[in-house]
């Protein structure tokens, strides 16, 4: 996956660099920005200036703690934010700011859940389990890799030298959540009571699937960011 959303960045940027060296105009912005997708570097390319631009978006991660519950259970939740992405920006007037911003992300958003005792144990699909017979709990979650985006925006990083701001707000489509449920326990696989925890595993994952699948199928993406053109 790495490698195909490399060579689909390489193939932009030698695309933006082949039209710019042809018309012989354009420009180039470099910059750092924040958002849903964690915080980096902007690299903006002009193709057509006051028109078309490439953008290639690297991030570093940010994460977020927080608590929920689901099903009486309670969770310490962790979210990573992380999206590295390549975009095509239109301006739909070469006398606007205003862009419609298309592409994808290589998308790295996870959730971890680490579920916490309460009263002794865990509740699960109605039933509680003792400390002794679920030691554990976490959940794993993590969604599609190849993420396509459609946005809006306001800035044009590569219109000219000196500082520019830019402003991006749109959405990701991440598709449904791939829940992994961890438990450890001492029954034996197979047995009665490892098969009842096993399915009280399986209700609790869903629903965390379908609430997940529920907000976060579409993925809001906003974005600030500051960058210097030459």
């Amino acid at each position: 996956m790495n490698r195909y959303f490399g060579a689909s960045i390489a193939a932009l940027v030698c695309t933006a660099t082949t039209v710019y060296a042809d018309s012989g105009v354009g420009g180039l912005g470099v910059g750092v920005d924040a958002g849903t997708l964690g915080a980096g570097v902007t690299l903006v390319k002009s193709i057509v200036p006051h028109r078309l631009s490439a953008e290639i978006d690297l991030n570093a991660p940010i994460k977020v703690s927080y608590d929920t519950s689901v099903s009486g259970t309670r969770y310490d939740g962790k979210l990573r934010m992380q999206g590295n992405g390549a975009l095509l920006n239109f301006f739909p007037s070469e006398s606007s700011l205003f862009h419609v911003s298309g592409g994808a992300y290589f998308n790295q958003n996870k959730v971890d859940l680490n579920g916490q005792f309460s009263a002794g144990g865990f509740t699960l699909n109605g039933r509680q389990y003792s400390s002794s017979e679920l030691t554990s709990l976490g959940d794993d979650i993590t969604f599609r890799k190849s993420a396509p985006y459609l946005g809006v925006g306001w800035g044009d990083g590569s219109a000219g030298p000196g500082w520019h701001f830019n402003a991006n707000a749109g959405v990701l489509y991440q598709g449904s959540a791939k829940v992994d449920v961890i438990g450890t326990t001492p029954y034996l696989t197979g047995s009665p009571q490892y098969n009842a925890l096993f399915s009280s595993l399986d209700a609790q994952r869903s629903i965390i699937a379908e609430d997940l699948n529920q907000h976060l199928r579409w993925y809001p993406v906003i974005t600030i960011g500051l960058l210097y053109g030459f």
